[in-house]
């Protein structure tokens, strides 16, 4: 669903379920370990892709720092 950029939403249409953050659902568990620690920073975003058989993180950090992971 396409929501305009001026629409006005209450905190918990944010949230999942709401319009645009659908929830996220699997049949089986996936299996995750660790490959990224810091106490430098604090991570306020993530992004990540899938390229040929690499798997690449793009973390944000609260200073707008970018680190790619």
């Amino acid at each position: 669903m396409f929501v305009q950029p001026d629409t006005v939403m209450s905190m918990d249409e944010w949230f999942c379920g709401g319009p645009i953050n659908s929830g996220i659902e699997s049949r089986y568990p996936l299996g995750a370990s660790t490959v990224f620690v810091t106490n430098r920073h604090r991570i306020t975003s993530i992004a990540v892709i899938v390229h040929e058989r690499h798997t690449i993180a793009v973390l944000g950090t609260s200073t707008g720092h970018l680190l790619k992971v």
